[in-house]
């Protein structure tokens, strides 16, 4: 990987907290994985033919959906040797501390039609309290992901905070925001980034940054996989 790529890299990574790396997988390493998923959730009677099939699911929220499907679903074992390289070809370059290669990884899957899209309930939280950098999470598109498709969403710069805002809070700022909006969040220069492309981009984001799952919806299913990397 070229030096001056990886320090450019690194320089956006430390200040946004967040970088997209455009089809950095092939998209035909990825086809096996759709088929894999899409003959699961028919398998399951839960999607099939653009269509969902499943009452139960449909009764829940969207962000219970993503939890739920997670747990329903087989994993693809390509999934981890997959993570594995962009472990090996970026992340452990990028990261100013070493981290484990360990990999702890699990699908983010979001049914079509869950609603009107709607910012005033998204879920702002970080998955760690500490204020020192703890590790990085990757986000892969599996398929491609629409604008309000269901894709994470990501406050970037929100992890130079020195103190995090209620929830209350933070629904009441960005509901007034769009994707891309810059905006002053206690001081503190933030972007709201909704994780969206094509199947084969990933995104990498220092996992002090606040996100939250967002609704879908488009008539496609949203298939995304997401895994973390600690301090060692």
């Amino acid at each position: 990987m070229d030096t001056s790529y990886l320090a450019d890299l690194n320089k956006h990574f430390q200040l946004d907290g967040l970088v997209k790396l455009p089809q950095f997988i092939p998209q035909k390493e990825l086809k096996i994985i759709q088929q894999t998923l899409l003959s699961d959730l028919k398998r399951l009677n839960i999607y099939s033919s653009n269509k969902v099939l499943s009452k139960a699911l449909q009764g829940m929220s969207p962000f219970q959906q993503i939890v739920k499907l997670s747990q329903m679903l087989n994993k693809p074992r390509s999934l981890d040797i997959i993570f594995s390289i962009i472990y090996e070809r970026i992340i452990h370059h990028l990261s100013l501390s070493p981290l484990n290669p360990s990999i702890e990884s699990q699908l983010l899957l979001s049914l079509p039609h869950q609603g009107q899209w709607n910012m005033e309930i998204l879920n702002w939280h970080v998955d760690i309290s500490a204020q020192k950098f703890q590790g990085i999470q990757v986000f892969l598109l599996i398929d491609d992901v629409q604008p309000r498709g269901g894709a994470t969403m990501v406050l970037c710069g929100s992890h130079h905070l020195t103190q995090r805002p209620s929830l209350y809070s933070l629904r009441m700022i960005t509901s007034r925001q769009s994707p891309g909006d810059v905006f002053l969040l206690e001081h503190q220069q933030v972007t709201i980034q909704e994780l969206c492309g094509r199947a084969g981009d990933v995104y990498l984001m220092d996992m002090r940054l606040l996100h939250s799952p967002s609704i879908n919806s488009t008539k496609h299913l949203r298939m995304m996989a997401t895994s973390r990397f600690f301090l060692k």
